[in-house]
């Protein structure tokens, strides 16, 4: 190797290392944003327990219709996956954890539903599987906004009071 060329391979590795320490402190930021923004969410989660603690005693639940004991004809699955395939295992993992379940509970395409947000889990599914979906969110750019989590939230609602789903 000639001295130009170890030249060469010097800078060129020094590059790819600013490279990579700008990519390590952009996701630190974008990390602890999402450590805050789960943080900030805590208490609104812990009132709303309080909340459904309190009602579950008030009510007598055995007769309430979402828990009542019914058999099972059709099943809805909630996938929420990554956009982009930045996150590792996270999608391959999904999607095998997602098979293992419908394996395990004997679900097939024709008695399962799907509803998908992010669109890593949605293009797989929807291109090498065949699933019908209630809704898909493929694209969702960093959070899940209000009216988005409203609708899927009255397509639960909707398929678990109709009974024809479990959810």
């Amino acid at each position: 190797m000639s001295l130009k060329a170890v030249k060469n391979k010097i800078k060129s590795i020094d590059k790819t290392r600013q490279v990579t320490k700008a990519m390590e402190s952009v996701s630190a930021v974008k990390m602890r944003k999402s450590q805050a923004s789960a943080i900030g969410v805590r208490p609104y989660a812990l009132s709303a327990f309080k909340i459904l603690r309190s009602i579950s005693g008030s009510i007598d639940a055995t007769n309430h219709p979402l828990t009542l004991s019914r058999p099972v004809k059709h099943t809805l699955l909630i996938i929420i996956s990554g956009d982009k395939g930045l996150a590792g295992s996270y999608g391959s993992t999904l999607l095998k954890q997602t098979y293992r379940f419908m394996a395990e509970k004997s679900l097939t395409i024709e008695n399962t539903s799907l509803i998908c947000i992010g669109k890593k889990g949605y293009e797989h599914l929807v291109s090498y599987r065949g699933f019908q979906f209630k809704s898909e969110t493929p694209h969702y750019q960093q959070q899940l906004k209000h009216p988005c989590l409203h609708s899927i939230n009255r397509q639960v609602q909707i398929s678990a009071k109709s009974r024809e789903q479990t959810i």
